[in-house]
């Protein structure tokens, strides 16, 4: 995997699955966690992404989402990923009733 986007709407994980997932992370002799942009409104999720990175390489970084540009760039996208991404952020989008 080169790099991933995580929507996180809402709460985060709570304590127990984030030390699930640093647990699974340990596990795998060589893993590498892929450049991650985070797209939150969420101060608490972006408090969890800071934690991630005290014990992980620093490359998970939250955003809000409005700020789509700059999650592309730490995810070294190119122009036509970035096109790609957005157009299915539109399409993912709910409607408005």
């Amino acid at each position: 995997m080169r790099a991933q986007l995580v929507v996180a709407e809402g709460h985060g994980p709570n304590a127990l699955q984030r030390q699930q997932a640093l647990d699974q992370g340990a596990k795998v002799k060589g893993a590498v966690i892929p450049p991650t942009a985070v797209l939150t409104r969420s101060p608490l999720v972006r408090g969890i992404v800071t934690l991630f990175n005290w014990f992980t390489p620093k490359a998970m970084r939250a955003f809000p989402p409005e700020d789509l540009e700059a999650a592309a760039r730490h995810l070294k996208m190119s122009d036509a990923e970035f096109r790609r991404l957005v157009d299915v952020a539109y399409a993912l989008r709910p409607r408005e009733a």
